[in-house]
């Protein structure tokens, strides 16, 4: 993805709590091992401000995100430090968040970025702090199921935020619960955002043989090698909310050709004009040739995994 320049000296404008924007360079700082180092007191700096670690939200392979206060005031946010090895994420990340900034962040349900910098090699995203994810929240409520009408509300904004993507003509790829933050519950109950942008793509960027989402939330034509669209985050969004209704994973298979075999199941077999142009159709369907007709076959598991190699969750051809 070329869009963005992402080095020492780039300038963007940093748009702070408070509604007032400063145009900002990059500082730059030597680089070490961050990462190991961040914990409850460390101090993250850049030209402008000092962010005070007070707690460890989360970690990833993507780096870590910490709540700070900023500087002596008693604001906090939500602190995304991403590793320099994963630089092509925060570059999309970036760019995502220049994008959306035209975007008022609570009328289109997207996490508001007050600030982006980088530090000691590593790149940081200062976003406003939320109350949890829609993941964590189910896990609390041991998966007890949505009622209708909450789902519908968490719906609508969410088709919001997605607007607000396809008019900036960008796919989030990544839609899971996850990644659908409650801003705070206990005052506004089931006010929602859309969080995480590192693996947002643009979608005319897209191609047949990318392999996007997770797979228990992965849409039919990326894993049959269609050209996908934007369309792609409302399959997400809909597994998503049918987690939410069902109190479960709607596709909980760990191998890929399973969860293509329920979603088939679930929906039906998609169309044969559709087959015929899909460049994996052969991984999941054969073809049978009778004497009035050729169509298309799901592979029953056993031959799939003869002629395709999977073993233990993964597909090898």
């Amino acid at each position: 993805m070329n869009h963005l320049p992402y080095n020492s000296n780039d300038s963007y404008v940093k748009n702070n709590p408070e509604g007032n924007t400063d145009l900002i360079a990059f500082p730059k700082f030597k680089s070490r091992n961050l990462m190991s180092q961040i914990r409850e007191g460390f101090t993250i700096c850049n030209k402008s401000d000092v962010y005070h670690v007070e707690k460890i939200l989360g970690k990833g392979s993507y780096g870590l995100v910490a709540m700070c206060r900023i500087n002596e005031r008693d604001q906090r946010v939500a602190l995304k430090v991403v590793s320099k090895e994963d630089v092509y994420s925060a570059k999309i990340e970036k760019e995502a968040i220049l994008q959306l900034r035209k975007f008022d962040p609570d009328q289109f349900n997207i996490m508001n970025c007050f600030d982006c910098f980088e530090f000691e090699g590593d790149f940081c995203f200062a976003f406003e702090l939320l109350d949890r994810s829609l993941a964590d929240f189910m896990e609390e409520r041991h998966w007890a199921p949505l009622k209708v009408s909450e789902i519908r509300a968490i719906a609508k904004q969410l088709l919001v935020s997605l607007t607000a993507l396809e008019e900036v003509k960008m796919t989030h790829t990544d839609i899971k619960l996850d990644n659908l933050m409650l801003v705070d519950h206990t005052s506004t109950p089931f006010k929602v955002k859309l969080i995480d942008f590192g693996l947002t793509h643009f979608t005319s960027d897209l191609h047949e043989s990318v392999i996007l989402q997770a797979p228990g939330y992965r849409a039919p034509e990326v894993f049959l090698g269609l050209l996908p669209n934007e369309a792609v985050d409302i399959w997400g969004l809909g597994v998503s909310l049918g987690e939410l209704y069902l109190g479960q994973m709607v596709f909980s298979e760990k191998i890929e050709r399973e969860i293509l075999r329920s979603a088939v199941g679930l929906l039906g077999q998609p169309d044969k004009f559709v087959l015929d142009r899909a460049c994996r159709a052969t991984h999941y369907f054969t073809l049978h040739d009778t004497d009035s007709e050729i169509t298309w076959k799901i592979k029953p598991a056993r031959k799939h995994k003869r002629t395709s190699g999977e073993r233990d969750g993964k597909e090898t051809n």
